[in-house]
């Protein structure tokens, strides 16, 4: 959002965009505006506490009760999606002497009550196909409140065709209408080097492949690493994970959280005989400038998710130091990169075989993917500034229809 308010502002056709955030949005400065840029921040107030709504979000018992915690699921499930929330009000106000409202995220959010028509971005399906993420209950209301915003935006957008194709699964003939707008471009000021706060390749081998993606299930940690069990070649380079949370892939049993998903990653290392920081190091959360040292000195950067939206930017990223790519072979990542000229090692995300027979590849033909993706640093690819054109076009668009 920080990379598309300033193209959006900064537009000839835009006279003025103001920026309504929830309470304590920006508190952390790495995600507040810049100060070069011209627009009013509104902050709306707190969310009301004590309503209908928030109270059957809350998975909790009544008057704890045993079994009462189901009753509010259900009653959850039931509740109208067209009862207005809190912001409504504060958004209507916020709107005044605007054309319309664009929503970023309109996830985890009910539709707003206003008069000024909504365009909303979609950026990806991922809560839907994988509801093991925020659980079943939770998911059926994201259902429920996302078909609400499809049927009554005035224009959605998505990132990629993939994308649009699941938004027709999901919500039938709604999701036809969608508005294809790309969005998976390198974030502003990448190529700029940062300053480490810690000599970061100190962690890591001469030589390695490195993964940088959250724990969420559709990153598929889990069978990178049980086909990296199986991979004969894994100490002549070693996959680095990074990310928030990757670090507790170093535990072991005794300290280990008690959830599921992490447990059975100690399983896994006890029944392959896999060593941490032999076989893999996982380093956790490191800041923007480490990351981008971790790349550009990676010999390859390995993404087997399951799913994203309009495609990858650890990917881009990747390509655009020269640092060549194994990637999963699922229709969003190649429209992703269609544009690129790089040699892509592919492989199927859930097959252990598929994986194998890519990285025996990339280390086998290594010049060559190196090679590929160096000269894919000078491939053109899309900026800022031409996303957000589009995205006025169908601002244009909108108000055009609502004249």
């Amino acid at each position: 959002m920080m990379q598309l308010l300033p193209a959006i502002a900064n537009h000839p056709n835009v006279e003025f965009l103001k920026l309504a955030v929830p309470y304590g949005a920006f508190d952390n400065a790495r995600y507040a505006p810049e100060n070069t840029l011209q627009l009013k921040v509104i902050e709306l107030t707190e969310v009301e506490e004590g309503t209908l709504r928030t109270w059957l979000e809350e998975d909790k018992r009544i008057l704890g009760i045993k079994g009462t915690g189901k009753l509010k699921r259900v009653a959850r499930r039931r509740l109208p999606p067209r009862v207005p929330d809190w912001t409504s009000e504060q958004l209507e106000n916020a709107a005044q002497g605007c054309d319309l409202i664009y929503t970023f995220w309109p996830h985890h959010t009910d539709f707003p009550e206003v008069t000024k028509p909504i365009v909303c971005t979609f950026h990806d399906t991922t809560l839907f196909d994988f509801p093991e993420i925020m659980g079943a209950s939770k998911t059926y209301l994201e259902l429920e409140q996302s078909r609400v915003w499809v049927k009554r935006a005035a224009r959605v957008v998505v990132p990629s065709f993939a994308i649009k194709a699941n938004m027709v699964r999901i919500f039938g003939d709604y999701g036809a209408s969608n508005v294809v707008i790309n969005h998976a471009i390198l974030p502003r000021d990448r190529h700029v080097e940062g300053k480490s706060d810690t000599d970061v390749l100190s962690k890591v081998p001469p030589r390695y492949i490195i993964f940088p993606a959250g724990t969420a299930v559709h990153k598929n940690q889990y069978m990178l690493l049980t086909a990296w069990a199986r991979f004969q070649r894994r100490r002549e380079c070693p996959l680095v994970f990074v990310g928030p949370h990757t670090d507790e892939l170093n535990r072991d049993l005794a300290s280990v959280t008690e959830l599921w998903a992490w447990v059975r990653f100690v399983g896994l290392f006890a029944r392959t005989g896999m060593q941490r920081e032999k076989d893999f190091f996982a380093l956790g959360y490191v800041n923007d400038a480490d990351l981008m040292t971790l790349v550009k000195n990676a010999a390859g950067l390995i993404m087997p998710t399951l799913a994203e939206g309009g495609g990858s930017y650890p990917v881009e990223e990747a390509l655009s130091l020269g640092v060549p790519v194994l990637c999963s072979d699922i229709p969003v990542m190649r429209e992703h990169l269609a544009g690129r000229s790089a040699k892509i090692a592919w492989f199927d995300p859930e097959s252990i075989d598929s994986m194998l027979k890519a990285l025996n590849s990339f280390l086998d033909y290594y010049d060559e993917y190196k090679e590929s993706a160096v000269r894919a640093m000078n491939d053109s690819r899309p900026t800022w500034d031409d996303i957000a054109d589009q995205y006025v076009t169908v601002f244009a668009q909108v108000i055009g229809a609502e004249g």
